[in-house]
């Protein structure tokens, strides 16, 4: 979904960035296939999102984001 709103942003001289989507929490964690970290790697790399593609590799688990504390860009 982030990709296609990514997508949509470009058409118009803008960009996403899946901001805090790396970040590593103790809660509402659970193991990604290998199908799914494929998938989720190759939309990061169209992307260019080598950072959260790195640690999606690295850490192979799904943050629900709702277990997530805000936390807003500085």
């Amino acid at each position: 979904m982030l990709a296609k709103i990514n997508s949509m942003a470009r058409h118009s001289g803008n960009a996403i960035r899946p901001w805090p989507m790396g970040t590593q929490s103790e809660r509402s964690r659970k193991p990604l296939t290998n199908r799914k970290v494929y998938y989720i790697t190759r939309v990061c790399a169209e992307n260019g999102w080598d950072e959260l593609a790195h640690a999606v590799k690295a850490g192979r688990l799904a943050i629900e984001q709702e277990s997530q504390t805000l936390r807003l860009p500085q």
